[in-house]
């Protein structure tokens, strides 16, 4: 676990959970939901009832999507932001 210093001088734990966790969490709510949409998909189309389990796992599925992409999100590294050409910063910046 990384840990670094907000601007108030609290120590905060910067990655609370391991990169290559994270990859592997994101790659297996990925394959499970095409594996879970494929399957439903399939059911319905060849006139089958699509399994309680298979329903109640994309409904577990979508109500997890929000906190992983939100996990995804606040471990991606922002671009730094361009100079204000107002600020008269911009000609300096490109030399």
């Amino acid at each position: 676990m990384t840990v670094y210093e907000n601007a108030d001088g609290i120590a905060v734990a910067r990655e609370l959970i391991p990169a290559r966790i994270r990859k592997a969490l994101y790659a297996g709510a990925s394959l499970l939901g095409y594996g879970l949409a494929a399957a439903a998909v399939g059911l319905t189309t060849a006139g089958v009832a699509v399994p309680e389990a298979v329903t109640v796992s994309l409904a577990v599925l979508g109500a997890l999507t929000g906190p992983l992409g939100q996990l995804a999100a606040s471990n991606t590294p922002t671009p730094a932001v361009a100079p204000d050409p107002a600020e008269g910063l911009a000609d300096e910046a490109l030399q």
